[in-house]
């Protein structure tokens, strides 16, 4: 009986050592998870009633990690003029808002593979979620 008590507490002493040796979990900043990947438009939203649509469904964004981003508006056009266009992007510090083209947008969601944000213009709020592939 006093070898199973000792096995148990020599266990338990070893867990204990095992995670405290354990590396810190690095944490991703809100960069880390956009920049690097294709995101394509999943939906649109206009004072919370989303929407999609249609010749925007195979556009793809990219964002760089120099702040600069690409917009692909791939094979179904929504004007047939449109052709890849480019800009800049910004975090704030605190990593709650995007900036794209002098556009201020709040952060709603940022993971490994959705971004969510809206933005005011005018009297209305839109909304756009991107996923990446």
């Amino acid at each position: 009986m006093k070898s199973i008590k000792y096995l148990g507490i020599f266990l338990l002493a070893l867990i204990i050592c095992l995670s405290s040796c354990q590396k810190a979990i690095e944490t991703k900043s809100a960069k880390d998870f956009l920049v690097g990947k294709n995101w394509k438009i999943l939906s649109h939203s206009l004072n919370g009633k989303d929407f999609v649509i249609e010749c925007e469904k195979d556009d793809i964004m990219i964002f760089l990690i120099n702040n600069t981003m690409t917009r692909n508006p791939g094979e179904i056009k929504c004007d047939p003029t449109e052709i890849i266009e480019s800009g800049t992007w910004s975090l704030s510090v605190d990593e709650k808002y995007f900036t794209a083209e002098n556009t201020i947008c709040t952060i709603i969601d940022l993971t490994v593979g959705k971004f969510k944000y809206t933005y005011k213009w005018e009297n209305d709020v839109y909304g756009v979620t991107l996923i990446a592939f």
